[in-house]
């Protein structure tokens, strides 16, 4: 007597009915589609609001119920901004403190990423562990002493009190390091055989490659220091050095906001990042999304 054998599908969707799917791969996609629209859309409607609010006379701001739609569009809230604020040198002044220390930091990041990545040394790692910690501090627990030596060296209501402490950027650090490790070393070696210089293995090879994780780490800082609020408004004192956050809190007292002319400064002053964030956004995903969690 013979038995023959019943073949056994390994597959899923032959196991559940074809719960795994064509059908479950649609039903996934539409779902991701609607969270994703979902998600976008609370970012994109706050901004919205903000750019039709500047557009709004006082009483149209202050209306309730709300209202979406100004009846009338209306100039009068920039002109504001530009009469009674000295907005393109708070713009310029954003612009050369975000760019300095986007840049020092970027390349500080990068050589910090090489040589944590490339070369092995006695504690290595306890330095990287040490250098990390500085993510697991709230920036607000380091102010008072930091301000102290502000104080000391002498640089209150100074442009070296903003960008000296920020030269440094453990995520900058650790985002490079990452993205090092991709990097061939057999690429290295040869280089050395060819005679190159370390820094200029660096700099020539590890740096151009590294491209798409610098793009991103820069359009990070850029975002995080061009709003900046909290440390400016510790050291800086005068009006002529004030960056693009202390101008707009001119229209901000205490017991009234002025909203009309704020939210016009606020969407004056998110153009030019909003601007750069289209350049560099090719280099911000693909630094994002290639950058591993080796090592």
């Amino acid at each position: 007597m013979t038995t023959e054998r019943i073949p056994v599908s390994t597959s899923y969707s032959d196991r559940f009915g074809g719960r795994g799917g064509p059908g479950r791969e649609v039903a996934a996609y539409w779902l991701s589609l609607v969270l994703v629209t979902f998600g976008a859309l609370i970012m994109v409607v706050p901004f919205a609001f903000m750019v039709i609010t500047s557009f709004k006379t006082q009483a149209e701001i202050i209306a309730i119920p709300a209202i979406w739609l100004p009846s009338q569009l209306t100039l009068d809230n920039f002109v504001q901004v530009w009469n009674r604020t000295e907005l393109l040198r708070s713009l310029i002044n954003t612009a050369y403190v975000a760019v300095v220390i986007t840049a020092a930091t970027v390349f500080s990041s990068s050589l910090m990423g090489f040589v944590f990545s490339k070369y092995e040394f006695r504690g290595r790692d306890v330095i990287f562990t040490i250098s990390l910690a500085g993510m697991m501090l709230p920036f607000y627990v380091i102010s008072i002493p930091l301000y102290l030596m502000i104080i000391t060296l002498g640089w209150v209501n100074s442009y070296a009190a903003l960008i000296v402490p920020s030269l440094y950027n453990s995520f900058g650090v650790f985002l490079m390091r990452q993205f090092m490790f991709s990097i061939p070393a057999e690429l290295l070696d040869s280089a050395r055989l060819d005679g190159c210089s370390e820094f200029r293995i660096f700099w020539s090879i590890a740096l151009p490659l590294a491209k798409s994780a610098a793009g991103a780490l820069s359009l990070l800082n850029l975002m995080v220091y061009w709003n900046w609020f909290f440390w400016p408004l510790i050291v800086l004192n005068s009006e002529e050095k004030f960056t693009i956050s202390l101008t707009l809190t001119k229209f901000m007292g205490l017991y009234w906001t002025e909203y009309g002319p704020l939210t016009a400064g606020s969407f004056l002053a998110v153009i030019p990042i909003v601007v750069t964030f289209l350049l560099l956004q090719r280099y911000f995903v693909e630094g994002i999304a290639t950058t591993g969690m080796k090592g």
